[in-house]
């Protein structure tokens, strides 16, 4: 079975390229396409167009994802499983455009392995995981977590990929998306460094504005 990891990795550095990131918390619903995507949840959708949600049961629960066709309107139609966490479902659409970039539509093993491989270049570039180990050493599970918006388990998977490869893309696709997120990464780990160090917070005018700003950031809406 061949695995088209190339192009993959390709389709979703040249996505990410053409976008103005301002967080490495990258939100794959806020992202600009260059395709008609719609995005709703299987429960709305379903509620709006009159349809048995059970038509979204697979082995007998709701699937996180699906991508509806559209092709006589060059349309396609993403649907999520909102009960899911938010890391969850960004993982899920991400897989999804992954299925719509790579031009899928057999929903075979290979596919699916395709869409993950996309779905992990789009949310936490390879590139960038090299610069931060380049730069602060070893990169953690934690470090994955604190920079990117991904659950646990794909920060696991994505770090015992990388930490399995011996060669690392540096297009200028990926150096402009490193330009692009590197102010967010390094204030990620001037926070972490100065853990050990707290400051005090000593109430004054403008305390306020110091908390809030902390953790504007540390949640992603800076």
């Amino acid at each position: 079975m061949y695995i088209d990891f190339f192009n993959c990795q390709k389709n979703a550095t040249e996505l990410l390229a053409k976008q103005k990131l301002r967080s490495s918390k990258i939100n794959v619903m806020k992202l600009l396409y260059d395709k008609n995507i719609f995005f709703y949840s299987i429960q709305d959708y379903t509620k709006t167009v009159n349809k048995p949600i059970t038509d979204f049961y697979q082995n007998g629960k709701l699937v996180d994802g699906y991508t509806i066709i559209l092709p006589e309107d060059s349309m396609y139609i993403v649907l999520y499983n909102k009960e899911l966490c938010k890391s969850r479902i960004n993982w899920t659409i991400a897989h999804e455009i992954g299925h719509i970039y790579m031009g899928h539509t057999q929903d075979t093993e290979k596919e699916e392995i395709e869409a993950h491989f996309f779905a992990a270049q789009l949310i936490m570039p390879e590139y960038v995981i090299y610069k931060m180990e380049c730069i602060y050493g070893e990169v953690s599970v934690n470090d994955i977590l604190g920079v990117f918006y991904v659950s646990k388990d794909a920060a696991i998977k994505r770090i015992n990929t990388f930490e399995r490869k011996s060669y690392y893309s540096d297009t200028k696709d990926d150096c402009h998306i490193w330009d692009m997120l590197s102010d967010n990464v390094n204030e990620y780990y001037k926070i972490k460094n100065s853990k050990k160090r707290r400051n005090p917070l000593i109430y004054t005018d403008n305390s306020r504005e110091i908390f809030n700003s902390e953790y504007e950031w540390l949640y992603g809406f800076q």
